[in-house]
């Protein structure tokens, strides 16, 4: 980036108290740039626009419209209120811990589609950033030939938004192990793994027939909408 494109940037995130700015992503050819700052310090809807040597505010209406693509905006906006707990077996989701999420619809089909989200973490061996072994497993190929994958690999705040997101909006921590509904005979299966750290003997698993946890759907398009806006898809 030139240097006074930079400084240009710098000098609107300093007028609304950030001394320092980062890469949000891209919206309408334009790069967006947003403060990178340890507290809430904007008021408002506030975002910097970049296309080659022309760079501007962002007005309300984009800034609006480019939320609205933003996977997490919804769920952030909700009520942080703590719901009741539920009886049962529950799933331990260590948001701290958190390295990869997957979702796998009909996975005892011929052809089913997996969504994983993960992030970067440190090899405790050679000290290296690295994918989580749900990632290794499906660049190698392990989920099957015939599997439609969908992968998205979050960065920094990204990621905490995400796993903020699914543990405390979501509350996927409250969710039982399984989910079967024994009248129905033919259906949906479905299945979620969470992977908690690069030491993990194997993921926490939630599966589910034809029966699913409390706000299951969102959590569905939630993962569907994170791989299509940050992610990439893969078809064998």
């Amino acid at each position: 980036m030139k240097k006074e494109i930079e400084e240009e940037i710098l000098s609107y995130m300093r007028s609304v108290g950030a001394d320092k700015f980062r890469k949000e992503g891209e919206w309408n050819g334009y790069e967006v740039y947003g403060p990178d700052c340890d507290e809430h310090l904007i008021i408002g809807p506030f975002a910097v626009l970049v296309k080659g040597d022309e760079v501007r505010e962002m007005e309300t209406d984009e800034f609006y419209e480019w939320n609205r693509r933003d996977p997490f905006y919804e769920f952030l906006k909700e009520d942080s209120a703590v719901a009741p707990a539920r009886r049962g077996k529950k799933t331990a989701v260590p948001k701290d811990r958190l390295v990869a999420v997957t979702l796998k619809k009909d996975v005892f089909r011929l052809r089913p589609e997996s969504y994983t989200v993960a992030r970067y973490i440190t090899d405790p061996t050679s000290g290296e950033e690295v994918l989580p072994e749900a990632v290794r497993a499906l660049e190698k190929g392990k989920k099957g030939a015939d599997t439609r994958r969908r992968l998205a690999v979050l960065e920094g705040d990204t990621w905490e938004e995400f796993a903020t997101v699914i543990i405390d909006k979501l509350r996927v921590g409250e969710w039982k192990r399984e989910y079967v509904d024994k009248t129905a005979l033919d259906g949906t299966q479905w299945s979620v793994e969470f992977e908690t750290s690069p030491l993990s003997p194997r993921p926490s698993a939630i599966n589910g027939s034809n029966a699913y946890p409390p706000r299951y759907k969102d959590f569905e398009k939630l993962m569907k909408d994170v791989c299509d806006y940050f992610g990439e898809s893969e078809k064998d």
